[in-house]
């Protein structure tokens, strides 16, 4: 009898034997990514071979899960978190990939720490590496106060720029009560004006213009302590005993 043969059936993948193969698949990509890093280190230069395309692609994930715990050789051409962790520590622009700005920036802290210069980043290079930068604080809202509005500088009298005439310690505020009330602005009838009761002609013979009502209480004090000066208390008859009290 002739027998037909029977066809072959395609074996499921199930997880335990999913798990079976990829152990050694894991092991042979080690074991090719450490010859190709070992030729690299003696070279000088970057392996094209087996370790430089099939190992980087394939060390990737090996990468991102070991930066941050133990050393990993990193060269030329790799990528991944590795490559990324290692721009961030060298504070360089971080982009992923191992450029020629990576290369050059492991390059001279190599020359700087009398390393053998391969460019590579191995054991004793990710020694030297400074601690990762911390990230930038959060930026906090600046609140601007609303400009202090200055008080405006008090007015000065005329009287800060009026010569001394040495009679100032009369009591001059006395004489103005007695004789117009301490009213700057008093006005007589009888052709008085002011806190001293000044007359036109007295006024202007002291130095001063206008009516006496119509300066300042300052100026008509020093005024007043003028005329006393050439006439006493002879102007004021009935109140200029007041400058003594």
């Amino acid at each position: 009898m002739r027998l037909s043969p029977t066809p072959l059936r395609p074996h499921a993948l199930t997880a335990r034997s999913a798990v079976r193969f990829a152990a050694p698949a894991v092991a042979l990509v080690a074991g090719a990514t450490a010859l190709g890093a070992g030729a690299a280190a003696g070279s000088g230069v970057a392996s094209t071979s087996l370790a430089g395309t099939t190992s980087v692609a394939s060390t990737t994930a090996l990468h991102s899960t070991t930066a941050h715990r133990t050393p990993v050789m990193v060269y030329p051409r790799s990528r991944g978190a590795a490559v990324v962790y290692l721009q961030r520590r060298l504070r360089i622009t971080v982009t992923g990939r191992y450029d020629l700005k990576t290369r050059n920036a492991v390059a001279a802290l190599q020359r700087a720490h009398h390393l053998r210069v391969t460019g590579n980043t191995d054991a004793a290079v990710w020694r030297l590496l400074p601690a990762a930068p911390k990230a930038a604080p959060t930026a906090h809202k600046v609140v601007r106060k609303a400009p202090v509005k200055k008080k405006p500088a008090a007015k000065r009298t005329k009287r800060s720029t009026y010569a001394s005439t040495g009679v100032e310690n009369l009591n001059w505020r006395a004489l103005a009560q007695c004789e117009a009330s301490g009213n700057p602005r008093a006005v007589n009838p009888a052709g008085y004006y002011g806190l001293y009761q000044f007359d036109l002609r007295t006024w202007r013979a002291v130095g001063g213009s206008g009516a006496p009502n119509h300066a300042s209480a300052a100026e008509q004090t020093y005024r007043a302590q003028l005329l006393y000066k050439k006439r006493g208390t002879g102007p004021w008859p009935v109140c200029g005993g007041r400058l003594f009290s």
